[in-house]
């Protein structure tokens, strides 16, 4: 998807390095706050806004006018999906039950690649028949999608407990119990 992109904004190898990396240092400094903000705001919180920011960055990339624009949105991206590695590892290792706890942080733990890999072919078939542009606008639509299903992740009794919300803490575990 790099060669359309510089293409169009007639790019140097230095500017497509830079554009290429700027997503992967947002990565590196998504995931390494997002695990200090879900402690401070909680889990469920920073999930969601870490998908806000994916998805709204994604319709910001298909808006971009210039390639520091690029950038700048790649790298917000960058945050918004480093963010969802320690969040979504920390949710699962809180509500899942410890007999189950490795089978499901495996079966997280396997899809990041595929969903990597997938998102490759699918722009290898996308970008050729509706531009590099609309790769993006279809990422800020599932986004919202998968931000509508988050919805029902509930927050972490542990995260309830550790700001000393006991009675909040044992209405979740209530609630995940009698969904169990």
């Amino acid at each position: 998807m790099l060669a359309p992109i510089s293409n169009e904004f007639a790019l140097s190898n230095t500017q497509a390095g830079l554009l290429a990396s700027s997503s992967f240092a947002g990565m590196f400094f998504g995931g390494s706050i997002a695990g200090e903000l879900a402690d401070l705001f909680g889990r469920k919180v920073i999930f969601q806004t870490s998908m806000i920011i994916w998805g709204l960055t994604g319709l910001l990339l298909a808006m971009s006018w210039s390639w520091e624009s690029l950038m700048v949105f790649r790298f917000l991206l960058g945050l918004g999906m480093g963010a969802q590695f320690p969040i979504a590892l920390s949710l699962v290792s809180e509500l899942v039950p410890s007999i189950k706890r490795g089978q499901y942080i495996g079966w997280l733990e396997g899809f990041w690649p595929l969903g990597f890999i997938s998102a490759g072919v699918l722009a290898l078939v996308l970008v050729p028949l509706a531009g590099w542009r609309s790769l993006f606008v279809l990422q800020g639509v599932l986004a919202v999608w998968v931000l509508m299903i988050r919805r029902v992740v509930p927050e972490s009794p542990r995260w309830y407990e550790s700001r000393g919300l006991y009675d909040e803490a044992d209405e979740m575990m209530r609630q995940i119990e009698d969904n169990v």
